[in-house]
């Protein structure tokens, strides 16, 4: 957990920090303002010099998430929608912390921007749709898959009820093959990752070396 043992001032880097690592630890419910202060030891009021309310935080924290899936100019429009789905599924509660920031309009540009600028996009009839539909399809698929590994974690579903997980790797290309037939070779040979518990170590999903990295 995230702590300061000095007396230096806060700065808003210390409170994405720590959100994300109430985030990863805990969940999105126990993100709140006052847990934030409480662990970065100030009052909850030094936070808002720094940041307008919570909603401001969560977006902050959202695009952090995002800016750690590294994705090329050259990556195909499927392979940038595998990246962004398994990154993330790397983080706990991810999907839906920027479903939240999306539906509001306070965060998470860069997942529309990283789909919108693949070279496939000039080829589109109606681009702006496309991506509309692949990021409620990565959203809504990343969102599922996690809320049922909490729910195999709590112990709330059976051998029955829950899919292999190695089927729920494929089903996402699956998925993409039908909204993107034109590009389902590119899906070809990309791992779709099971959803991770706490995800990594800073909460980021990097694939291969960056070249030509998209912008901020």
């Amino acid at each position: 957990m995230v702590s300061r043992k000095t007396s230096a001032p806060i700065v808003v880097d210390d409170l994405i920090r720590c959100g994300l690592e109430i985030l990863r630890t805990h969940g999105l419910a126990d993100v709140s303002m006052r847990r934030v202060a409480t662990t970065l030891g100030v009052r909850p009021s030094a936070l808002y010099w720094h940041v307008k309310d919570k909603q401001s935080l969560l977006a902050l924290m959202a695009d952090e998430i995002l800016a750690g899936m590294k994705i090329r100019n050259t990556d195909s429009l499927s392979h940038r929608a595998l990246t962004l789905y398994q990154g993330l599924l790397a983080t706990r509660d991810a999907a839906e912390l920027v479903s939240s920031v999306i539906a509001l309009g306070t965060g998470g540009n860069r997942l529309r921007r990283s789909l919108r600028q693949a070279r496939e996009m000039d080829q589109e009839p109606d681009p702006e749709l496309l991506t509309d539909t692949l990021v409620s399809l990565i959203l809504g698929a990343a969102v599922v898959s996690q809320q049922r590994l909490q729910a195999e974690q709590l112990g709330l579903t059976t051998a029955d009820t829950v899919p292999e997980r190695n089927q729920v790797r494929s089903d996402f290309a699956q998925m993409l093959k039908v909204v993107i037939p034109s590009s389902a070779s590119g899906a070809e040979g990309l791992r779709v990752g099971a959803p991770q518990p706490h995800g990594d170590q800073h909460g980021q999903h990097h694939l291969g070396e960056v070249t030509g990295q998209e912008d901020q």
